[in-house]
């Protein structure tokens, strides 16, 4: 009987110290570079829109999920939306240019696609199994967020909110 006692109180014990690990964040909330993070395991969805060059319009969508404050998975779709040929054409080109450079990089995902208006930029990098050091050499040293091979959510949000993005706990 002592010992079914022992055991029962080791298992509630083991779900309690589990529980109060690392939380999740609440549904719905804001979340900005002042939220504290640091024990907090979730998924942000974030955006901004902005008006690009050539009278063309831009959406940004970001999927981001974290773990302990940390970003362990970057999704983002960025679509450039113009009645003109010429200037997709532009976008499609630059963002071509741009990608090929992690091309061979495994766990950076990237597609662009083309509609009859918009250029789409789709892409995945999972920060837990991407060559973090190779990352840094192709975005270069000094302006990279990667510190100790992990991305701090904390500086991606206040990296974003620079330009105007805004984020909710999914």
């Amino acid at each position: 009987m002592k010992k079914i006692f022992k055991v029962i109180i080791l298992v509630i014990s083991i779900i309690f110290i589990t529980a109060c690990g690392s939380e999740d964040m609440e549904k719905g909330i804001t979340v900005s570079s002042k939220v504290d993070t640091t024990n907090k395991n979730g998924t942000l969805l974030c955006s901004r829109s902005a008006e690009a060059q050539n009278n063309a319009q831009a959406s940004f969508i970001y999927e981001i999920n974290y773990k302990n404050g940390y970003i362990t998975k970057l999704h983002s779709k960025e679509e450039i939306t113009s009645s003109s040929d010429e200037v997709l054409d532009t976008y499609e080109d630059a963002y071509k240019n741009i990608f090929k450079a992690y091309a061979n990089l495994k766990y950076y995902d990237n597609n662009i696609s083309r509609t009859k208006t918009s250029v789409i930029s789709d892409t995945t990098i999972d920060y837990t199994k991407v060559d973090t050091e190779k990352l840094k050499e192709l975005e270069g040293q000094e302006d990279s967020m990667i510190k100790n091979g992990k991305v701090l959510l904390k500086d991606w949000l206040t990296f974003a909110e620079t330009f105007g993005t805004t984020c909710i706990e999914k």
